[in-house]
């Protein structure tokens, strides 16, 4: 076999195929592709999915059924209940005739709402006497006053009223006799223009305006005399300007002086008062203490009866739907300890979920633990899910009585009780639903999820 040669010069189709480059469109795929890889790893790295532990559930009243049973032999005085209805607790569901005891009870209540009422406004009459608040004293006494036909008590209260009247009196004496104390020493009237010692303000200070004219004209005298250099009169002149001023002065002390004085008069007799209605109180203490002792009396008797009466109405302990178990009608004649009805609860604080947990399972879950529930009766495509979180897991397994296998009881809160779907429309989750529990025991990247999953990466 021969071998060619042939000249490099010669090769002009493989040294153009060694000088050519790649397309650019090539290049730009690579970079985004490379761009792609890293969005999508960084995503896969961020992005967190659950871990969750699928088991099945029922929706249940967090309370138990209260069993209604009928605690006295009678005949049936009214019915308040029927099948179905909502009740709350606290609401009648039936009654039983109670003979004289409702008449008795009327009469002690009548009586004790009448020293109830009375002792309700002298017990408001000694708070406000401590408050101070004498306008509010003064209305009270009044009003119990007029509610009232006991001299004894009338008479304390009429004392009361006068001394607060006067106290009023004297309070608002005092107040203006301070500022009017006051505008003196600022030269400016604080009071009120409705009261008389603004007016006897105004009228002292007009007084010393006029007198401080009289000293201006008498200084404008004074230059002119020594201008014109006539001593004498510059003399008599300053004689008068200081006797108006010792005058002005007078004045303005035994004005000071006056209000002092009267002031104090005020505060002796607001002493004197304050003594008189201490005394009054001493005696309105005593009342409110008889009173007191009539009404815990009379509370005795109530509850004695209101402890037989207890037994002859039949009251809601909680809140929910009323399931009848013996039909009762008025004038039926029914037996202690007969079970009439059952309560079943229906508010949606007190659902809970029962969770059935396989032995394998229930070693990874724990209380707080998150769960999402989905249930059968709302597609979880139009509904979506309820989370809630594991309250409680049980202690014991429990063994299934048909197959043999254990479980445990998982008790979880639910977060609310009220679904929409895509159009608005709401459903309520109600007792008995059952539903698909999927419990969040943790949270993986995507990433390291798919690694898992290919043996690329190990627990």
């Amino acid at each position: 076999m021969s071998i060619k040669l042939t000249n490099f010069e010669e090769m002009i189709d493989s040294r153009e195929m060694l000088e050519s480059k790649s397309p650019k469109v090539i290049s730009w795929f690579l970079v985004l592709l490379t761009i792609i890889f890293m969005i999508a790893l960084i995503w896969s790295w961020k992005a967190q999915i659950d871990i969750v532990i699928k088991s099945s559930g029922v929706v249940r009243p967090n309370e138990k059924i209260s069993k209604i049973i009928n605690k006295a032999t009678g005949s049936v005085s009214q019915v308040y209940a029927k099948q179905g209805q909502q009740v709350e607790a606290g609401d009648r569901l039936f009654s039983i005739q109670t003979g004289t005891l409702k008449k008795d009870k009327e009469k002690l209540n009548n009586e004790y709402e009448k020293i109830g009422k009375y002792l309700s406004s002298l017990e408001k009459l000694y708070s406000t006497i401590q408050s101070g608040n004498q306008t509010v004293i003064q209305t009270y006494a009044d009003k119990t006053l007029m509610e009232n036909d006991n001299p004894v008590e009338n008479k304390i209260k009429l004392d009361i009223s006068k001394t607060i009247k006067d106290q009023v009196e004297i309070d608002r004496s005092i107040g203006d006799k301070r500022l009017l104390l006051k505008s003196l020493n600022y030269g400016k009237n604080y009071l009120d223009a409705s009261l008389a010692e603004f007016e006897r303000f105004e009228n002292f200070m007009l007084k010393n305006a006029q007198s401080l004219l009289s000293e201006s004209q008498m200084q404008q005298d004074y230059k002119r005399a020594i201008f014109s250099n006539d001593e004498i009169n510059a003399a008599t002149i300053m004689e008068k300007i200081k006797s108006l001023k010792i005058q002005m002065e007078t004045s303005r002390s035994e004005f000071r002086y006056t209000v002092q004085t009267e002031l104090e008069e005020a505060l002796e007799q607001k002493k004197n008062l304050d003594k008189q209605k201490s005394e009054s109180y001493v005696q309105l203490q005593g009342s409110i203490d008889d009173l007191n002792k009539q009404r815990s009396e009379l509370n005795s008797q109530l509850i004695a009866i209101n402890t037989s009466l207890d037994k002859y109405t039949a009251i809601a302990p909680i809140s929910g739907v009323i399931n009848m178990l013996n039909e009762i009608g008025e004038g039926q004649l029914i037996q202690e300890g007969l079970q009439v009805m059952d309560i079943v609860p229906i508010n949606n604080t007190i659902y809970t979920v029962q969770i059935t947990m396989n032995h394998q399972d229930i070693g990874r879950i724990h209380e707080g633990d998150a769960v999402r529930f989905h249930f059968a009766a709302y597609p979880r495509e139009e509904y979506g899910s309820v989370l809630g979180e594991i309250k409680s897991i049980g202690s014991d397994a429990l063994i299934n009585a048909h197959n043999g296998t254990s479980y445990y009881i998982v008790e979880a809160s639910l977060e609310k009780i009220a679904l929409r779907n895509a159009l608005g429309q709401e459903s309520t989750i109600k007792s008995g639903m059952q539903m698909e529990a999927h419990i969040i025991t943790e949270q993986k990247s995507a990433l390291q999820w798919v690694l898992e999953k290919t043996d690329f990466w190990s627990k």
